[in-house]
């Protein structure tokens, strides 16, 4: 005989304004029951938690938002550096932030950020002062300076197991 059993946590709010968590399950099996209830309290209570912190002004412990615009913008917040230099990585960010804001870290992949570095290139090239010039003419710094700044917030992502490995060795200034 097979055993069918489901668990279901439902969210309620109560007229006090207090959150409760409701757990259902259906169950033939009395044995099963109780390893269910367990990982569900679990569930509820992290989401519990949660709520409370973000009730204080607290990040979430378990928060999923693992892109690139909320991640950098911690980045930017623990970086020990002087004013001038945490201003000029402000600054070079809004060219790639308009690209990666929204993307998971973790989906940016290396020929993402080698797409990113030519199309910055092509900018700088078919920007009007550019134009009739040789590329040995032209300075990329500020797209080199991008680079890096991108490469030091992926070692900040390795070191906060927030990516794998950092995407931008690989990218040739």
């Amino acid at each position: 005989m097979e055993t069918l059993w489901q668990a279901c946590i439902k969210r309620k709010t109560a007229t006090s304004g207090i959150t409760i968590f409701h757990l259902t399950i259906k169950d033939t099996a009395e044995a099963l029951k109780q390893p269910i209830k367990k990982t569900a309290q679990q569930i509820a209570n992290s989401i519990e938690t949660d709520l409370a912190r973000q009730q204080h002004g607290l990040t979430a412990l378990n928060k999923n938002s693992d892109k690139f615009g909320d991640i950098f913008k911690d980045y930017l917040n623990e970086l020990v550096c002087a004013k001038k230099t945490l201003e000029l990585r402000v600054a070079l960010s809004k060219h790639f932030l308009c690209v990666f804001q929204d993307k998971p870290v973790k989906t940016i992949s290396i020929l993402d950020r080698e797409e990113y570095r030519r199309n910055r290139r092509l900018d700088v090239l078919s920007n009007p002062k550019n134009i009739n010039k040789k590329d040995s003419e032209i300075s990329f710094r500020t797209v080199n300076l991008e680079i890096s700044t991108m490469h030091n917030f992926f070692n900040y992502c390795i070191k906060k197991a927030l990516s794998i490995k950092t995407p931008a060795p690989e990218l040739k200034n």
